[in-house]
């Protein structure tokens, strides 16, 4: 009896020792106001978007400004986005599509915005999403988009 116990117990910590160690269980609700922690704001279409599973997973987009509506920016960039719920779409349409997101670093430490996540191209903006929760990307007809809006024009006066 203990035998058929200990099997159970030792099916059930390597089924859960198995999973990624960063994938969310449960989804944290969006909090549409976290937006005013990101450094660059815009709106955009994404004319290149790949996932990266070397090294990490990621993926790495390039970004035509339509407007900027925080922070100084190419009309042209690229940045990556390091999703935290582990769902990153194989394929992005084109957008438009307000983004928001974090200047470049080396390391971020973790916050209510954004995992500690180890860069392994420093130099790229990174798309603002909290851990378990969606990311700054929204359609550009989305409610989501236009309350991100609401909250700048307001944060801006």
């Amino acid at each position: 009896m203990q035998t058929g116990l200990r099997l159970a117990v030792a099916a059930v910590v390597t089924m859960l020792a198995s999973q990624p160690a960063l994938a969310c269980r449960v989804t944290n609700e969006l909090h549409l106001p976290d937006v005013k922690n990101a450094d660059v704001v815009v709106v955009g279409r994404i004319s290149e978007y790949e996932v990266i599973r070397d090294k990490g997973y990621y993926a790495r987009l390039t970004v035509r400004v339509e407007e900027a509506l925080i922070g100084d920016v190419k009309q042209t960039f690229t940045a990556r986005w390091d999703n935290s719920t582990f769902a990153l779409p194989d394929e992005m349409g084109q957008g438009p599509f307000l983004i928001a997101l974090r200047a470049p670093s080396p390391e971020t430490s973790a916050n209510a915005t954004m995992p500690k996540i180890f860069h392994h191209n420093p130099d790229l903006m990174t798309v603002l999403q909290s851990p378990c929760s969606p990311a700054f990307i929204f359609e550009i007809a989305s409610d989501e988009a236009k309350i991100t809006r609401d909250i700048l024009a307001l944060d801006q006066k």
